[in-house]
């Protein structure tokens, strides 16, 4: 998620954000899902609304689900606009990751932001 906020902010600096942790050095974070090392470390209410976000590009025929577009693409062209408004609305909501986490508000934002995304 740092490097997604660099993109958008190049000198921004991601692990000042409320919430995030940054690792020592000589030392990293393992990512939640894939357990791939990392530089920071983001609070659970900034990666599940985003990640949430996803399944507006999930389909469902006969039972089963697949992709409408492969959402690698997706979160390498949106990336950058999910992290930040995400961001930003915690920065609304008191600097509270937890708050950003359970805001509705947050949630349809981004949600709405990757089914845009189909349009393109």
């Amino acid at each position: 998620m740092g490097r997604y906020y660099k993109e958008k902010y190049p000198g921004g600096k991601y692990g000042l954000t409320k919430g995030v942790a940054v690792a020592k050095k000589n030392e990293c974070y393992l990512s939640k899902f894939y357990k791939k090392e990392m530089e920071h470390f983001s609070p659970t209410g900034f990666i599940y609304p985003i990640l949430g976000a996803f399944r507006a590009l999930l389909k469902e025929e006969n039972g089963k689900y697949t992709w409408i577009k492969n959402p690698f693409i997706v979160v390498d062209d949106l990336g950058g606009e999910l992290v930040v408004t995400t961001v930003e609305r915690s920065r609304t909501l008191g600097n509270n990751p937890q708050s950003v986490g359970k805001d509705t508000g947050n949630w349809k934002t981004l949600y709405m932001m990757v089914k845009l995304s189909l349009l393109e």
